[in-house]
């Protein structure tokens, strides 16, 4: 009777763990619901490499970010985007450029805009070669056989689900790597935090939309 007692504790322990275990998929869409109800507000650094072996080229910014819309700074650059338009101002050359950006222009601009255009045309999984104490290292796998990219690695605090990290590896030996530090979640914000009408009106406006 024992035997039976402790085979049938250890099922629905079996059952719980698979209940509760989470699955890449899983967690990176439950980031991407938070990010879209709440603002972000954290510092970055980005480091760009010809290769692996490379010094970085270093940039350092901060981004402000809700769903599609966010508020970039970095140096002397200024990007806004409302949903439909952005604003890219340019301190050197007092210039605004206004354009409508398509879903690969974002991409490569907002973070979390990257995240959701791999998710639609990629393998997603846990990354194994790499562990780290309190997060979660997820990696996205590109489904055609010829693409731009061989992998997007994504760490995610296991604490608050807020991505932490992001390594680009692209298929001509590029890697990007965005750190996100200083992360703060914000309620309430304006629309106007992403709207670039009128916040440098001594600028020359070059209108490309």
């Amino acid at each position: 009777m024992n035997r039976f007692k402790i085979f049938f504790a250890l099922l629905l322990c079996l059952a719980c763990f698979s209940t509760n275990a989470q699955t890449p998929q899983a967690l990176i869409d439950q980031m991407i619901e938070k990010l879209d109800k709440q603002a972000i507000d954290a510092k970055f650094v980005v480091g760009l490499q010809a290769d692996r072996i490379s010094d970085p080229d270093i940039y350092r910014g901060n981004i402000l970010m809700k769903g599609s819309s966010f508020h970039l700074s970095m140096q002397d650059l200024q990007v806004f985007y409302d949903g439909t338009t952005q604003w890219a101002y340019q301190e050197s050359t007092n210039e605004v450029s206004i354009t409508t950006p398509t879903s690969e222009d974002l991409a490569g601009i907002n973070p979390l805009a990257m995240i959701k255009q791999f998710k639609k045309r990629c393998k997603i999984e846990f990354f194994d070669k790499e562990k780290k104490e309190g997060s979660y290292i997820i990696v996205f796998y590109p489904k055609e056989e010829k693409s731009d990219i061989n992998k997007l690695l994504v760490t995610i605090s296991k604490k608050d689900l807020l991505p932490t990290k992001l390594v680009l590896e692209a298929s001509q030996g590029n890697v990007t790597t965005l750190v996100l530090s200083s992360l703060e979640l914000r309620t309430n914000i304006p629309s106007s935090s992403f709207d670039g009408t009128n916040k440098f009106p001594q600028a020359i406006i070059n209108d490309l939309r």
